[in-house]
């Protein structure tokens, strides 16, 4: 069985996993509704729903793969999975809701943002892998990891541009001019904007061996 055929066995199984969790949580969100809690959270659906984009992309473009479409079409899919893969793991810097927020409701409070925000981040690892596989059809192992930890980079920054500049993905339609001109500013000045680039690095390289360590012990298995 090819990467490709194997990759793309599993989705039925995977959006029955993540079926689930969309009930449960949604479900999890209308008790905060009824019950005395602090804040009801439920711009979480919102991104929960903006983190499942990505892994709804790459399993198109392992469908469309698979199925022996263009190359230039499945590019264009793969454009627009970048623009918004940062969702997925920006879930977890919805944590700081957790620890500033109240803390009588402290363990409730995390349980909910652990409940949206682990499977975001596993869908991103699961994208991740989706394009992995289709750029080892082409590619050298080594080439690849080299373009995945540019990605898991980009990604970092991306997340930066949501949670410190409140950025959109639209917004590379929408506001590209002033995207791109924060975007430069941000990065312009290392020693001034330390903070940026530590932090896109760190993440970066955190998301990167995430991914590592994932495939690692995948071939363990197999």
């Amino acid at each position: 069985m090819s990467l490709i055929q194997s990759a793309a066995r599993d989705r039925k199984k995977l959006l029955r996993i993540y079926r689930f969790i969309s009930i449960f949580g949604i479900l999890l969100l209308l008790t905060r509704l009824f019950f005395v809690t602090d804040k009801t959270f439920l711009f979480l659906l919102w991104n929960f729903f903006l983190a499942g984009i990505p892994l709804i992309i790459s399993s198109v473009m392992i469908q469309m793969s698979a199925q022996g479409k263009s190359r230039n079409s499945i590019i264009a899919m793969g454009v627009l999975w970048l623009i918004f893969l940062p969702n997925a793991p920006y879930m977890l810097t919805d944590y700081i809701h957790v620890i500033f927020g109240n803390y009588d409701y402290f363990l409730l409070n995390a349980f909910t943002f652990s409940w949206f925000a682990i499977p975001a981040f596993v869908a991103a690892i699961i994208s991740l892998n989706d394009i992995s596989v289709l750029l080892r059809t082409r590619y050298s192992s080594l080439l690849v990891s080299s373009f995945i930890f540019i990605i898991c980079l980009v990604c970092s920054f991306g997340i930066y541009l949501g949670r410190e500049l409140r950025f959109n993905s639209w917004d590379v339609i929408l506001k590209p001019k002033t995207l791109v001109t924060q975007s430069m500013e941000s990065l312009s000045n290392p020693p001034t904007d330390y903070h940026t680039w530590t932090g896109t690095m760190g993440v970066g390289l955190l998301l990167f061996m995430v991914y590592q360590g994932v495939k690692i012990l995948k071939n363990e298995v197999e």
